[in-house]
């Protein structure tokens, strides 16, 4: 007798669990560097069981690049709201420094959805992730709006999260030659470079208001 056959949700299961594990990956080697097969052994999964979730390898870091994203937005908004009545700039940039710095490796691949994953992965995903992108600018400028005090209204604050996604992208971009798999954000050159930014944009944004 064969193995029973997986429920839908037992299949999505154990999708999101390759994702998760791909994550790791790119934590420690350059994603042009990483096969299917490593893929495949990370996971402990075959080659024919990767193929049966996934098309390709873009694919899979284009959905674990996603998640991670998600995940993203999700603590940025926790933290606003935890700070909420409260927000200075300095404790800020601290705590945004050190939530950066959990998910320093997926902002470092960030132009990997602007560049060669979007270019593999079809135009009904890369619209999809267009459209996540514009919803996300959305979701974080309303807690921004709300509080922080800084922004005549939430269109601006819209534009400030668009604006400075844009530019964190470019500077990873630009420095992408100088990815250091297995490096912890804090020895990162770039790192620096990114936080630097944050910090001059919310500094300047207080003087203002």
């Amino acid at each position: 007798m064969g193995r029973p056959a997986l429920s839908a949700e037992e299949r999505e299961l154990r999708r999101r669990a390759i994702i998760a594990q791909v994550g790791s990956l790119l934590r420690a080697r350059p994603y042009r560097e990483i096969s299917v097969q490593e893929i495949a052994d990370h996971c402990g999964i075959s080659k024919g069981t990767f193929y049966y979730y996934f098309k390709t390898k873009e694919e899979v870091f284009w959905d674990a690049l996603l998640q991670n994203l998600q995940d993203l937005t999700f603590e940025l908004i926790m933290l606003m709201k935890h700070l909420s009545g409260q927000i200075n700039t300095p404790l800020f940039i601290f705590c945004l420094t050190q939530l950066y710095g959990a998910y320093w490796h997926t902002i470092r691949s960030l132009p990997l959805l602007h560049t060669e994953l979007s270019a593999s992965v079809g135009i009904e995903r890369v619209e999809a992730f267009h459209l996540q992108l514009t919803q996300i600018r959305d979701i974080l400028a309303k807690p921004i709006y709300e509080h922080f005090g800084i922004f005549a209204n939430e269109n601006e604050a819209q534009l400030f999260v668009y604006g400075l996604y844009r530019e964190v992208v470019g500077i990873s971009a630009v420095h992408e030659a100088f990815l250091l798999p297995g490096v912890c954000a804090a020895k990162d050159p770039i790192f620096e470079q990114v936080m630097s930014l944050f910090a001059s944009k919310i500094i300047l944004l207080k003087a203002q208001d």
